[in-house]
């Protein structure tokens, strides 16, 4: 049984493969499951390879952050699909994503609004400020226990419960603005 957790990173690679599948396949590659590729694979080498060494294990892979135009994803994910009984794929993405395999079951998920506390601690690891676990508690701290005006943006940010949103406004705070946040007093 194994998990594998893929999100969209951003990382090019010097191979000519979509970001999703090159990702899975990597990390295949280190946990010595799957060759090194050649810089001759073709992306259908690739979907091809990937297929056959998922279809006899019990997996589940989470695809993060899929874009609607990822077709060579969306594909591989029918093929896998269509070939094994044992996988089992969940793709997040802001929109609707059009995967049809006949032999797949298709669910889909709106993930309600977040509660503060919950959205705080997704801030909190989010945060490029944050580097241990005693930052990450004052600053949950500050945003859940009053350190953090109701009417800022931050606060509308997190209260309102979306994670992107949260993960965006985390990863977008400035220096300045991380320190002018821990240096505010609890509102009472």
């Amino acid at each position: 049984e194994t998990i594998y957790y893929i999100r969209m990173n951003g990382v090019s690679s010097k191979f000519d493969h979509p970001a999703f599948t090159k990702q899975l396949y990597d990390t295949m590659v280190k946990e010595g499951r799957a060759p090194r590729l050649s810089l001759k694979t073709t992306e259908a080498d690739l979907t091809q390879d990937l297929v056959k060494i998922l279809s006899p294990m019990k997996v589940l892979i989470i695809f993060d952050g899929v874009e609607d135009n990822d077709s060579v994803l969306i594909s591989f994910v029918a093929t896998l699909l269509e070939r094994s009984n044992t996988s089992r794929v969940l793709l997040t993405s802001k929109s609707q994503l059009d995967v049809s395999s006949t032999s797949a079951e298709r669910q889909e998920y709106e993930p309600g609004p977040l509660e503060i506390e919950v959205g705080a601690l997704l801030f909190g690891r989010a945060c490029r400020h944050v580097r241990n676990e005693t930052s990450r508690k004052i600053l949950f701290d500050k945003i859940v226990k009053g350190g953090l005006s109701p009417d800022s943006h931050l606060y509308r940010s997190i209260a309102g419960g979306n994670p992107a949103h949260i993960i965006e406004s985390a990863q977008s705070m400035s220096d300045s603005e991380y320190v002018r946040l821990l240096s505010q007093k609890a509102e009472t």
